[in-house]
Protein backbone atom coordinates (compact mmCIF):
# COMPACT_ATOMS: atom_id res chain seq x y z
CA UNK A 1 0.00 0.00 0.00
CA UNK A 2 1.71 3.04 -1.31
CA UNK A 3 1.89 6.57 1.97
CA UNK A 4 -0.78 8.91 1.80
CA UNK A 5 0.37 12.27 1.75
CA UNK A 6 -1.71 15.75 2.17
CA UNK A 7 -0.52 17.10 -1.36
CA UNK A 8 -1.04 13.81 -3.07
CA UNK A 9 -3.39 14.16 -6.32
CA UNK A 10 -6.51 11.39 -5.58
CA UNK A 11 -6.72 10.95 -9.48
CA UNK A 12 -5.67 7.80 -9.25
CA UNK A 13 -8.89 6.70 -6.98
CA UNK A 14 -6.71 5.20 -4.47
CA UNK A 15 -5.98 6.42 -0.96
CA UNK A 16 -2.34 5.45 -0.67
CA UNK A 17 -1.85 4.87 3.01
CA UNK A 18 -3.99 5.68 6.01
CA UNK A 19 -4.49 9.18 7.34
CA UNK A 20 -5.73 10.94 10.63
CA UNK A 21 -9.09 12.42 10.65
CA UNK A 22 -10.80 14.81 13.29
CA UNK A 23 -14.19 15.53 11.90
CA UNK A 24 -16.99 17.24 12.67
CA UNK A 25 -20.18 16.60 10.84
CA UNK A 26 -21.87 19.72 10.33
CA UNK A 27 -24.22 18.76 7.63
CA UNK A 28 -26.60 17.10 9.73
CA UNK A 29 -27.11 13.66 11.72
CA UNK A 30 -24.97 11.07 13.14
CA UNK A 31 -22.73 8.77 11.46
CA UNK A 32 -22.15 5.33 12.25
CA UNK A 33 -19.51 3.99 10.21
CA UNK A 34 -19.39 0.04 9.11
CA UNK A 35 -16.55 -2.02 10.24
CA UNK A 36 -13.37 -0.76 7.14
CA UNK A 37 -10.81 -2.74 5.82
CA UNK A 38 -9.06 -3.28 9.59
CA UNK A 39 -10.89 -4.21 12.44
CA UNK A 40 -12.09 -0.95 14.98
CA UNK A 41 -14.06 -1.61 18.10
CA UNK A 42 -15.81 2.10 18.24
CA UNK A 43 -16.81 3.35 21.61
CA UNK A 44 -20.53 4.45 22.64
CA UNK A 45 -22.16 1.61 20.82
CA UNK A 46 -20.41 3.07 17.17
CA UNK A 47 -22.47 6.48 17.55
CA UNK A 48 -20.34 8.89 15.45
CA UNK A 49 -20.43 12.17 14.39
CA UNK A 50 -20.83 14.62 17.33
CA UNK A 51 -18.72 17.71 17.27
CA UNK A 52 -16.14 16.92 19.33
CA UNK A 53 -15.41 13.36 17.28
CA UNK A 54 -12.87 12.09 15.46
CA UNK A 55 -11.23 9.71 12.81
CA UNK A 56 -7.99 8.89 13.51
CA UNK A 57 -5.64 7.46 11.04
CA UNK A 58 -1.73 6.61 10.54
CA UNK A 59 0.53 4.12 9.49
CA UNK A 60 4.06 2.44 11.53
CA UNK A 61 7.15 2.27 10.27
CA UNK A 62 10.48 1.12 12.38
CA UNK A 63 13.86 2.76 13.11
CA UNK A 64 13.50 5.43 10.39
CA UNK A 65 11.09 3.39 8.32
CA UNK A 66 13.50 0.15 7.30
CA UNK A 67 13.46 -3.30 7.57
CA UNK A 68 16.79 -3.29 7.33
CA UNK A 69 17.45 -0.94 10.52
CA UNK A 70 17.89 -4.10 12.86
CA UNK A 71 15.85 -3.13 15.08
CA UNK A 72 14.19 -5.85 17.44
CA UNK A 73 11.85 -3.10 19.54
CA UNK A 74 10.75 -5.47 21.97
CA UNK A 75 8.83 -8.10 19.61
CA UNK A 76 11.21 -10.82 20.23
CA UNK A 77 13.26 -11.22 17.12
CA UNK A 78 14.77 -8.92 14.42
CA UNK A 79 12.30 -6.64 12.61
CA UNK A 80 10.67 -7.44 9.29
CA UNK A 81 8.27 -5.63 7.69
CA UNK A 82 5.23 -7.64 9.49
CA UNK A 83 6.99 -6.31 12.63
CA UNK A 84 4.07 -3.42 12.47
CA UNK A 85 0.97 -5.63 11.85
CA UNK A 86 -1.55 -6.95 14.37
CA UNK A 87 -0.41 -4.22 16.70
CA UNK A 88 -3.14 -3.18 19.06
CA UNK A 89 -3.26 1.09 18.97
CA UNK A 90 -5.96 2.34 21.98
CA UNK A 91 -7.05 5.48 22.77
CA UNK A 92 -5.82 5.84 25.99
CA UNK A 93 -8.55 6.95 28.50
CA UNK A 94 -11.58 5.32 26.15
CA UNK A 95 -12.32 2.42 24.82
CA UNK A 96 -11.60 2.93 21.34
CA UNK A 97 -9.17 0.96 19.60
CA UNK A 98 -7.94 -1.30 16.58
CA UNK A 99 -5.58 -3.86 14.88
CA UNK A 100 -3.17 -2.43 12.46
CA UNK A 101 -2.88 -4.18 8.77
CA UNK A 102 0.41 -6.31 7.78
CA UNK A 103 1.75 -2.74 6.26
CA UNK A 104 0.61 -1.24 9.93
CA UNK A 105 -2.07 1.06 8.67
CA UNK A 106 -4.69 2.11 11.18
CA UNK A 107 -7.28 3.86 11.68
CA UNK A 108 -9.66 4.73 14.72
CA UNK A 109 -12.71 6.56 14.99
CA UNK A 110 -15.36 8.88 17.02
CA UNK A 111 -11.86 10.19 19.27
CA UNK A 112 -12.06 13.04 20.69
CA UNK A 113 -10.15 16.49 19.85
CA UNK A 114 -7.52 17.74 21.77
CA UNK A 115 -4.22 15.98 22.42
CA UNK A 116 -4.81 12.23 21.64
CA UNK A 117 -2.43 9.25 23.44
CA UNK A 118 -2.23 6.35 21.36
CA UNK A 119 -0.54 3.39 22.94
CA UNK A 120 0.52 0.64 20.83
CA UNK A 121 0.83 -2.97 22.20
CA UNK A 122 1.70 -6.24 21.16
CA UNK A 123 4.09 -8.81 19.70
CA UNK A 124 6.03 -7.52 23.42
CA UNK A 125 5.77 -3.96 22.83
CA UNK A 126 4.11 -1.51 24.81
CA UNK A 127 4.47 2.36 23.87
CA UNK A 128 2.49 5.51 23.32
CA UNK A 129 2.93 8.67 21.56
CA UNK A 130 0.97 12.08 21.70
CA UNK A 131 -1.27 13.78 18.63
CA UNK A 132 -0.84 17.52 19.23
CA UNK A 133 -3.61 19.47 19.01
CA UNK A 134 -6.09 17.93 17.04
CA UNK A 135 -8.93 20.40 16.42
CA UNK A 136 -12.60 19.71 14.41
CA UNK A 137 -12.78 19.56 10.92
CA UNK A 138 -9.09 18.24 10.37
CA UNK A 139 -7.51 16.03 8.32
CA UNK A 140 -4.02 15.27 9.91
CA UNK A 141 -1.60 12.98 8.06
CA UNK A 142 0.81 11.34 10.65
CA UNK A 143 3.80 8.94 10.40
CA UNK A 144 4.16 7.01 13.71
CA UNK A 145 7.80 5.46 13.88
CA UNK A 146 8.54 2.89 16.13
CA UNK A 147 11.90 2.83 19.01
CA UNK A 148 13.02 -0.02 20.76
CA UNK A 149 11.04 1.64 24.06
CA UNK A 150 9.08 5.05 22.51
CA UNK A 151 7.08 6.16 19.89
CA UNK A 152 7.95 8.96 17.54
CA UNK A 153 5.37 11.43 15.55
CA UNK A 154 8.17 11.58 12.35
CA UNK A 155 5.50 13.40 9.51
CA UNK A 156 2.27 15.57 10.55
CA UNK A 157 0.08 17.62 7.98
CA UNK A 158 -2.80 18.97 8.17
CA UNK A 159 -5.65 20.08 6.18
CA UNK A 160 -9.24 21.19 6.51
CA UNK A 161 -12.13 18.57 5.85
CA UNK A 162 -15.03 19.02 3.02
CA UNK A 163 -18.30 18.07 3.63
CA UNK A 164 -20.64 16.93 0.67
CA UNK A 165 -24.50 16.12 0.82
CA UNK A 166 -26.20 15.53 -2.50
CA UNK A 167 -28.09 13.32 -4.67
CA UNK A 168 -26.11 10.38 -6.72
CA UNK A 169 -26.35 10.93 -10.17
CA UNK A 170 -23.37 8.08 -11.72
CA UNK A 171 -20.96 5.06 -9.89
CA UNK A 172 -17.85 4.74 -12.02
CA UNK A 173 -15.94 1.53 -10.44
CA UNK A 174 -12.75 0.58 -10.63
CA UNK A 175 -14.22 -2.84 -7.89
CA UNK A 176 -16.16 -2.58 -5.72
CA UNK A 177 -14.43 -0.65 -3.13
CA UNK A 178 -12.76 1.57 -5.60
CA UNK A 179 -14.51 4.56 -7.95
CA UNK A 180 -16.01 7.47 -7.88
CA UNK A 181 -19.38 8.93 -7.03
CA UNK A 182 -21.21 12.08 -9.36
CA UNK A 183 -23.46 14.03 -7.32
CA UNK A 184 -26.23 16.09 -8.54
CA UNK A 185 -24.47 19.50 -7.38
CA UNK A 186 -21.62 18.42 -9.89
CA UNK A 187 -19.37 17.30 -6.65
CA UNK A 188 -16.86 14.32 -7.21
CA UNK A 189 -16.42 12.14 -4.69
CA UNK A 190 -13.93 9.49 -4.64
CA UNK A 191 -14.28 6.55 -2.62
CA UNK A 192 -11.70 4.20 -2.10
CA UNK A 193 -11.07 0.59 0.49
CA UNK A 194 -10.29 2.66 3.01
CA UNK A 195 -13.57 4.94 3.05
CA UNK A 196 -15.71 4.21 6.23
CA UNK A 197 -19.22 3.81 4.82
CA UNK A 198 -21.74 4.84 7.56
CA UNK A 199 -23.78 1.80 8.56
CA UNK A 200 -26.77 4.82 9.04
CA UNK A 201 -27.06 4.15 5.30
CA UNK A 202 -28.67 1.86 3.03
CA UNK A 203 -25.77 0.71 0.96
CA UNK A 204 -22.01 -0.11 1.76
CA UNK A 205 -20.25 -0.84 -1.07
CA UNK A 206 -19.80 0.71 -4.69
CA UNK A 207 -21.41 -1.69 -6.83
CA UNK A 208 -24.39 -1.83 -4.81
CA UNK A 209 -25.03 1.74 -4.92
CA UNK A 210 -24.16 1.56 -8.62
CA UNK A 211 -26.98 -0.77 -8.86
CA UNK A 212 -29.13 1.27 -7.17
CA UNK A 213 -28.57 4.84 -9.45
CA UNK A 214 -28.72 2.41 -12.36
CA UNK A 215 -32.66 1.35 -11.54
CA UNK A 216 -33.14 4.98 -11.41
CA UNK A 217 -33.27 4.97 -7.15
CA UNK A 218 -32.77 8.22 -5.95
CA UNK A 219 -29.79 8.37 -3.37
CA UNK A 220 -28.41 10.87 -1.21
CA UNK A 221 -24.71 10.87 -0.64
CA UNK A 222 -23.76 12.89 2.63
CA UNK A 223 -20.38 12.80 4.49
CA UNK A 224 -17.43 14.76 4.12
CA UNK A 225 -13.52 13.72 2.41
CA UNK A 226 -9.89 16.19 1.69
CA UNK A 227 -10.31 18.33 -1.76
CA UNK A 228 -7.70 17.78 -3.74
CA UNK A 229 -6.47 19.96 -6.70
CA UNK A 230 -9.16 18.62 -9.34
CA UNK A 231 -11.70 19.60 -7.06
CA UNK A 232 -12.66 16.26 -5.83
CA UNK A 233 -13.08 14.50 -2.78
CA UNK A 234 -11.52 11.40 -1.26
CA UNK A 235 -14.01 10.46 1.16
CA UNK A 236 -13.18 9.42 4.65
CA UNK A 237 -16.80 8.91 5.46
CA UNK A 238 -19.75 8.55 3.47
CA UNK A 239 -23.07 7.09 4.04
CA UNK A 240 -25.82 6.09 1.19
CA UNK A 241 -29.18 6.54 2.11
CA UNK A 242 -32.06 5.94 -0.12
CA UNK A 243 -34.84 8.03 -0.44
CA UNK A 244 -38.14 6.83 0.67
CA UNK A 245 -41.60 8.00 0.11
CA UNK A 246 -44.70 6.50 0.97
CA UNK A 247 -47.87 6.32 -1.57
CA UNK A 248 -51.51 5.52 -1.19
CA UNK A 249 -54.46 6.56 -3.14
CA UNK A 250 -56.89 5.17 -5.87
CA UNK A 251 -55.36 3.94 -9.14
CA UNK A 252 -56.11 5.51 -12.19
CA UNK A 253 -54.40 4.02 -14.00
CA UNK A 254 -51.85 0.86 -14.72
CA UNK A 255 -50.12 -0.89 -17.45
CA UNK A 256 -47.48 -3.41 -18.37
CA UNK A 257 -44.03 -2.53 -18.37
CA UNK A 258 -42.02 -4.91 -21.03
CA UNK A 259 -42.22 -8.81 -21.15
CA UNK A 260 -41.81 -9.13 -17.44
CA UNK A 261 -45.30 -9.89 -15.63
CA UNK A 262 -43.80 -8.62 -12.50
CA UNK A 263 -43.17 -5.15 -13.93
CA UNK A 264 -45.99 -2.41 -14.37
CA UNK A 265 -46.83 1.09 -13.96
CA UNK A 266 -49.31 2.20 -11.40
CA UNK A 267 -50.43 5.82 -11.72
CA UNK A 268 -52.61 7.18 -8.85
CA UNK A 269 -55.60 9.65 -8.77
CA UNK A 270 -53.74 11.85 -6.24
CA UNK A 271 -50.90 10.51 -3.71
CA UNK A 272 -52.93 11.15 -0.65
CA UNK A 273 -49.24 11.02 1.55
CA UNK A 274 -48.44 13.87 -0.54
CA UNK A 275 -45.53 12.69 -2.99
CA UNK A 276 -45.43 11.73 -6.74
CA UNK A 277 -48.34 9.63 -7.97
CA UNK A 278 -46.69 7.37 -10.26
CA UNK A 279 -45.76 3.66 -8.74
CA UNK A 280 -43.68 1.37 -10.72
CA UNK A 281 -43.37 -2.32 -9.68
CA UNK A 282 -40.85 -4.98 -10.64
CA UNK A 283 -40.10 -8.58 -9.34
CA UNK A 284 -38.06 -7.32 -6.10
CA UNK A 285 -41.63 -5.39 -4.95
CA UNK A 286 -43.58 -7.58 -1.77
CA UNK A 287 -46.94 -7.35 -2.03
CA UNK A 288 -48.92 -7.86 0.68
CA UNK A 289 -50.65 -11.11 0.84
CA UNK A 290 -53.17 -9.64 3.39
CA UNK A 291 -54.60 -7.78 0.13
CA UNK A 292 -57.31 -8.68 -2.07
CA UNK A 293 -54.75 -8.40 -5.24
CA UNK A 294 -51.09 -10.40 -4.69
CA UNK A 295 -49.21 -9.30 -7.61
CA UNK A 296 -49.04 -6.79 -10.53
CA UNK A 297 -50.99 -9.40 -12.64
CA UNK A 298 -53.91 -9.54 -10.56
CA UNK A 299 -54.23 -5.53 -10.28
CA UNK A 300 -54.04 -5.16 -13.81
CA UNK A 301 -56.67 -7.63 -14.32
CA UNK A 302 -58.96 -5.93 -11.91
CA UNK A 303 -58.11 -2.79 -13.71
CA UNK A 304 -59.20 -3.83 -17.10
CA UNK A 305 -62.54 -5.02 -15.35
CA UNK A 306 -62.82 -1.17 -14.13
CA UNK A 307 -62.66 -2.25 -10.60
CA UNK A 308 -61.94 0.12 -7.84
CA UNK A 309 -58.36 -0.19 -6.45
CA UNK A 310 -57.02 1.22 -3.44
CA UNK A 311 -53.11 0.94 -3.12
CA UNK A 312 -50.76 1.85 -0.05
CA UNK A 313 -46.80 0.92 0.50
CA UNK A 314 -43.98 2.68 0.54
CA UNK A 315 -40.47 3.20 -1.99
CA UNK A 316 -37.78 4.27 -3.50
CA UNK A 317 -37.47 7.83 -4.94
CA UNK A 318 -36.07 7.72 -8.18
CA UNK A 319 -33.24 10.77 -9.07
CA UNK A 320 -35.66 12.74 -10.97
CA UNK A 321 -38.17 12.39 -8.13
CA UNK A 322 -41.06 11.65 -11.05
CA UNK A 323 -41.71 8.06 -9.95
CA UNK A 324 -41.48 5.83 -6.79
CA UNK A 325 -40.18 2.24 -7.11
CA UNK A 326 -42.07 0.47 -4.86
CA UNK A 327 -40.58 -1.74 -2.43
CA UNK A 328 -43.99 -3.14 -0.81
CA UNK A 329 -47.52 -2.91 -1.86
CA UNK A 330 -50.90 -3.36 -0.52
CA UNK A 331 -53.78 -3.72 -2.78
CA UNK A 332 -57.45 -3.61 -2.10
CA UNK A 333 -60.93 -3.72 -3.80
CA UNK A 334 -63.70 -2.00 -2.38
CA UNK A 335 -66.69 -4.75 -1.35
CA UNK A 336 -70.48 -4.10 -2.15
CA UNK A 337 -73.53 -6.03 -0.93
CA UNK A 338 -77.00 -6.08 -3.36
CA UNK A 339 -80.34 -7.64 -2.90
CA UNK A 340 -83.10 -7.04 -4.84
CA UNK A 341 -85.71 -8.77 -7.53
CA UNK A 342 -84.06 -8.80 -11.12
CA UNK A 343 -85.42 -6.15 -13.74
CA UNK A 344 -83.45 -7.63 -17.06
CA UNK A 345 -80.15 -9.87 -17.64
CA UNK A 346 -78.47 -10.03 -20.76
CA UNK A 347 -75.70 -12.05 -22.23
CA UNK A 348 -72.72 -13.41 -21.63
CA UNK A 349 -70.34 -11.95 -24.08
CA UNK A 350 -67.56 -12.73 -26.06
CA UNK A 351 -65.39 -12.32 -22.51
CA UNK A 352 -67.89 -14.23 -20.78
CA UNK A 353 -69.45 -11.39 -18.63
CA UNK A 354 -73.31 -10.62 -18.45
CA UNK A 355 -75.29 -8.07 -16.69
CA UNK A 356 -78.20 -7.75 -14.65
CA UNK A 357 -80.50 -5.19 -13.77
CA UNK A 358 -82.67 -4.72 -10.71
CA UNK A 359 -85.25 -2.77 -9.95
CA UNK A 360 -83.91 -1.63 -6.46
CA UNK A 361 -81.06 -2.36 -4.42
CA UNK A 362 -81.75 -3.12 -0.75
CA UNK A 363 -78.11 -2.82 -0.03
CA UNK A 364 -77.15 0.41 -1.78
CA UNK A 365 -77.85 3.00 -4.53
CA UNK A 366 -75.94 0.48 -7.54
CA UNK A 367 -78.32 -1.54 -9.79
CA UNK A 368 -76.20 -2.81 -12.15
CA UNK A 369 -74.90 -5.90 -11.26
CA UNK A 370 -71.92 -7.86 -13.62
CA UNK A 371 -71.25 -11.61 -13.52
CA UNK A 372 -68.41 -13.16 -14.98
CA UNK A 373 -66.18 -16.87 -15.01
CA UNK A 374 -65.18 -16.14 -11.50
CA UNK A 375 -68.81 -15.55 -9.69
CA UNK A 376 -70.18 -17.99 -7.68
CA UNK A 377 -73.54 -18.97 -8.36
CA UNK A 378 -75.98 -20.18 -5.70
CA UNK A 379 -80.07 -20.97 -5.16
CA UNK A 380 -81.79 -21.90 -8.19
CA UNK A 381 -80.08 -21.25 -10.70
CA UNK A 382 -76.01 -22.02 -11.37
CA UNK A 383 -75.55 -19.74 -14.49
CA UNK A 384 -76.66 -16.30 -16.49
CA UNK A 385 -78.40 -18.60 -18.89
CA UNK A 386 -80.92 -20.18 -16.44
CA UNK A 387 -81.32 -16.98 -14.68
CA UNK A 388 -82.47 -15.51 -17.87
CA UNK A 389 -84.76 -18.57 -18.92
CA UNK A 390 -86.51 -18.34 -15.05
CA UNK A 391 -86.86 -14.83 -16.01
CA UNK A 392 -89.46 -15.81 -18.97
CA UNK A 393 -91.23 -17.50 -16.13
CA UNK A 394 -94.23 -16.47 -14.10
CA UNK A 395 -92.14 -16.15 -10.72
CA UNK A 396 -90.27 -13.23 -9.64
CA UNK A 397 -86.59 -13.80 -9.73
CA UNK A 398 -84.95 -12.11 -6.50
CA UNK A 399 -80.77 -12.04 -5.87
CA UNK A 400 -78.27 -11.45 -3.29
CA UNK A 401 -74.83 -11.66 -3.30
CA UNK A 402 -71.74 -9.31 -3.21
CA UNK A 403 -68.82 -8.14 -5.17
CA UNK A 404 -66.13 -5.53 -6.22
CA UNK A 405 -66.75 -1.54 -6.63
CA UNK A 406 -66.29 -0.28 -10.12
CA UNK A 407 -63.76 2.56 -10.18
CA UNK A 408 -66.77 4.94 -11.54
CA UNK A 409 -69.34 3.43 -9.50
CA UNK A 410 -71.47 2.59 -11.51
CA UNK A 411 -71.77 -1.29 -10.95
CA UNK A 412 -70.93 -4.12 -8.82
CA UNK A 413 -68.73 -7.15 -10.37
CA UNK A 414 -70.36 -9.97 -8.14
CA UNK A 415 -68.11 -12.46 -6.72
CA UNK A 416 -70.96 -14.59 -5.54
CA UNK A 417 -74.43 -14.39 -6.36
CA UNK A 418 -77.93 -16.37 -4.38
CA UNK A 419 -80.50 -16.77 -6.58
CA UNK A 420 -83.96 -17.20 -5.94
CA UNK A 421 -87.51 -17.80 -7.43
CA UNK A 422 -90.05 -15.87 -5.40
CA UNK A 423 -92.70 -18.28 -5.82
CA UNK A 424 -94.50 -18.72 -2.51
CA UNK A 425 -98.18 -16.80 -3.67
CA UNK A 426 -97.97 -19.42 -6.12
CA UNK A 427 -99.36 -22.76 -5.59
CA UNK A 428 -97.23 -25.80 -7.35
CA UNK A 429 -99.19 -29.00 -7.57
CA UNK A 430 -97.24 -32.12 -7.99
CA UNK A 431 -97.03 -32.95 -11.81
CA UNK A 432 -93.32 -33.33 -11.26
CA UNK A 433 -93.48 -35.36 -8.38
CA UNK A 434 -92.72 -38.29 -9.74
CA UNK A 435 -89.21 -36.29 -11.73
CA UNK A 436 -88.30 -35.04 -8.45
CA UNK A 437 -88.02 -38.80 -7.19
CA UNK A 438 -86.12 -39.91 -10.39
CA UNK A 439 -83.57 -37.14 -9.43
CA UNK A 440 -83.45 -38.55 -5.76
CA UNK A 441 -82.96 -41.85 -7.55
CA UNK A 442 -80.20 -40.41 -10.06
CA UNK A 443 -77.86 -39.01 -6.95
CA UNK A 444 -77.87 -42.04 -5.21
CA UNK A 445 -76.63 -43.50 -8.53
CA UNK A 446 -73.65 -40.86 -8.79
CA UNK A 447 -72.23 -41.43 -5.52
CA UNK A 448 -72.53 -44.83 -6.36
CA UNK A 449 -70.58 -44.34 -9.60
CA UNK A 450 -67.90 -42.09 -8.22
CA UNK A 451 -66.92 -44.21 -5.17
CA UNK A 452 -66.12 -46.67 -7.68
CA UNK A 453 -64.21 -44.26 -10.43
CA UNK A 454 -62.73 -42.92 -7.30
CA UNK A 455 -64.25 -39.49 -7.87
CA UNK A 456 -62.81 -37.11 -4.66
CA UNK A 457 -65.62 -35.15 -2.73
CA UNK A 458 -65.50 -32.11 -4.88
CA UNK A 459 -65.58 -33.75 -7.49
CA UNK A 460 -69.04 -35.73 -6.43
CA UNK A 461 -70.60 -32.73 -5.18
CA UNK A 462 -70.43 -31.27 -8.53
CA UNK A 463 -72.48 -33.32 -10.16
CA UNK A 464 -74.90 -33.82 -7.16
CA UNK A 465 -75.60 -29.82 -6.59
CA UNK A 466 -76.39 -30.26 -9.95
CA UNK A 467 -79.15 -32.55 -9.45
CA UNK A 468 -80.10 -31.25 -6.32
CA UNK A 469 -80.93 -27.35 -7.54
CA UNK A 470 -82.91 -29.29 -10.46
CA UNK A 471 -84.64 -30.77 -7.78
CA UNK A 472 -85.68 -27.72 -6.04
CA UNK A 473 -86.67 -26.33 -9.56
CA UNK A 474 -88.77 -28.45 -10.25
CA UNK A 475 -90.34 -28.70 -6.51
CA UNK A 476 -91.49 -24.58 -7.50
CA UNK A 477 -92.72 -25.56 -11.27
CA UNK A 478 -89.55 -24.41 -12.82
CA UNK A 479 -89.42 -26.81 -15.62
CA UNK A 480 -87.03 -25.19 -18.04
CA UNK A 481 -84.44 -24.44 -15.30
CA UNK A 482 -84.51 -27.75 -14.00
CA UNK A 483 -84.31 -29.22 -17.62
CA UNK A 484 -81.30 -26.92 -18.27
CA UNK A 485 -79.49 -27.86 -14.93
CA UNK A 486 -80.01 -31.76 -15.68
CA UNK A 487 -78.55 -30.65 -18.92
CA UNK A 488 -75.58 -29.00 -17.32
CA UNK A 489 -75.21 -32.37 -15.44
CA UNK A 490 -74.96 -34.07 -18.64
CA UNK A 491 -72.29 -31.70 -20.08
CA UNK A 492 -70.39 -32.23 -16.82
CA UNK A 493 -70.59 -36.34 -17.24
CA UNK A 494 -69.11 -36.29 -21.02
CA UNK A 495 -66.69 -34.18 -19.95
CA UNK A 496 -65.32 -36.64 -17.15
CA UNK A 497 -65.93 -39.69 -19.52
CA UNK A 498 -64.08 -37.64 -22.51
CA UNK A 499 -60.83 -36.66 -19.94
CA UNK A 500 -60.61 -40.41 -18.50
CA UNK A 501 -62.61 -39.80 -15.01
CA UNK A 502 -65.82 -41.60 -15.79
CA UNK A 503 -65.76 -45.18 -17.53
CA UNK A 504 -67.56 -44.88 -20.81
CA UNK A 505 -70.28 -47.54 -18.96
CA UNK A 506 -70.98 -45.52 -15.84
CA UNK A 507 -71.10 -42.20 -18.68
CA UNK A 508 -73.69 -43.49 -20.59
CA UNK A 509 -76.02 -45.07 -17.14
CA UNK A 510 -75.59 -41.47 -16.13
CA UNK A 511 -76.61 -39.75 -18.64
CA UNK A 512 -78.99 -41.98 -19.89
CA UNK A 513 -80.80 -41.55 -16.06
CA UNK A 514 -80.56 -37.90 -16.69
CA UNK A 515 -82.20 -37.41 -20.65
CA UNK A 516 -85.25 -39.70 -19.51
CA UNK A 517 -85.80 -37.19 -16.53
CA UNK A 518 -85.53 -34.25 -18.88
CA UNK A 519 -88.13 -36.44 -21.26
CA UNK A 520 -90.30 -36.89 -18.31
CA UNK A 521 -90.84 -33.09 -17.64
CA UNK A 522 -91.07 -32.11 -21.28
CA UNK A 523 -93.92 -34.46 -21.34
CA UNK A 524 -95.76 -33.39 -18.15
CA UNK A 525 -95.93 -29.63 -19.11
Amino acid sequence: MFRFSASRSYSHLLFAGFVVVVASYGCGGDFSPTAPSLTQQPANGGSFGSESSAVVSGYLTVGGGSASAGYNGGFGAAVTPSAVGGLTITVQGTTIKTTTDASGNFRLVNVPSGNIVLQITGAGTNVTVTVQGVGANQHVVVQVQLGPSSATIVTDERTELQQFNSVVTLVALVDSLNGTVGLIDGTTVVVDDFTWWDTGGDYFNLMDLETAVLEGKRVEAKGQGTPDEFGQILASVIRAKLTEEEFEGVVSSASVSGVDPDDGTIVLVANLKGGVAEVRVDGATVWDPNGDLTSFDDLFAAFTKGLLINVEGKGALDTMETFILAGEIKAELEERDFEGIVSSATGPDADGVGTIVLFSNDKGPITTILVDGDTVWEGDVSSLTELIAALAGPFPVKVEGEGWLAADETFILATRIKVEIEDEDTVCDDRYATQVGAIDDLIDLVREVAEKNGLNGGQTNAFVSKLENAAKSLEKCNATPAANQLGAFINQVNAFVGSGKLLTADGVLLVSAAQAIINAINAAG
